[in-house]
């Protein structure tokens, strides 16, 4: 696609129920429950889905009455997939019982949409206390300073902005309180590994840690922003000597 161009996607409002749906299954937060959206970025162009407050019914009709042409994926009707089993099972049953639940389940999307807007500048801000001399540094003592949820907010928001995979509620909480208050002082996950060391906490590619530890300049690492990203700078504590940084981050990588 070219830069200026859109991509529009035919997503209508009972897709939007079916992975509202499944997402509250799936045990999703404020995130997840806003459904799919609208529009995003989609490299140097936008994706956008003008259709999800439309019913499938209506847009059905509008399509034979105007004689398109469309095909049909027979997957859609084998319901050991759990979307077709919510289209073809238990949506039916819902509306059945509550012919107007599509508005309103809508309008939870909505709420949950704003509550997860709220919690992103709530995060930023809290991310701007927490901040010390470099993206991939933060301090571990305001850190654990915070309640717990809003721990696990700024958390999320800090390593979804150095570009880490998005870890769920339950690993989010292992970091959040078992790491960080001592029972362990090292998490490793897809990518990338968080150290507690001294009064800091560190986010660290996990491309460095494999090369000998020996050789790690522990004067400028690069983060995990740093991969396809701007080089990231870290400044790591002072110490009097290399040597003993060295010790203190082999042992936290036993």
């Amino acid at each position: 696609m070219l830069p200026d161009e859109e991509l529009l996607l035919a997503h209508h409002r009972d897709d939007q129920m079916e992975t509202l749906l499944l997402r509250l299954v799936r045990g999703s937060g404020s995130r997840g429950l806003s459904g799919i959206p609208r529009s995003r970025v989609l490299g140097a162009t936008r994706l956008l889905r003008p259709l999800l407050d439309i019913d499938r019914e209506e847009l059905q009709s509008y399509a034979e009455s105007e004689q398109l042409i469309w095909v049909e994926d027979h997957s859609n009707k084998d319901e050991g997939f759990d979307r077709n089993y919510c289209r073809h099972t238990l949506l039916p049953l819902i509306e059945a019982r509550w012919p107007e639940y599509r508005q309103s389940w809508s309008k939870s999307a909505v709420l949950a949409s704003e509550s997860e807007a709220l919690l992103q500048e709530l995060a930023a801000i809290d991310l701007g206390q927490i901040a010390a001399e470099s993206k991939s540094i933060v301090s571990r003592e305001k850190l654990l300073a915070l309640a717990e949820p809003r721990r696990r907010n700024v958390l999320r928001h800090w390593l979804a902005s150095l570009g880490a995979k998005e870890l769920g509620w339950n690993k989010l909480q292992q970091l959040g309180n078992e790491v960080l208050q001592g029972a362990s002082g090292q998490f490793i996950a897809e990518g990338f590994q968080v150290f507690c060391f001294r009064e800091s906490v560190y986010v660290l590619d996990s491309a460095e840690l494999e090369r000998d530890l020996d050789t790690i300049d522990l004067g400028a690492m690069p983060g995990i922003a740093s991969r396809g990203r701007s080089h990231t700078a870290r400044q790591w504590p002072a110490s009097n000597s290399h040597e003993a940084g060295r010790g203190d981050l082999r042992r936290q990588a036993q």
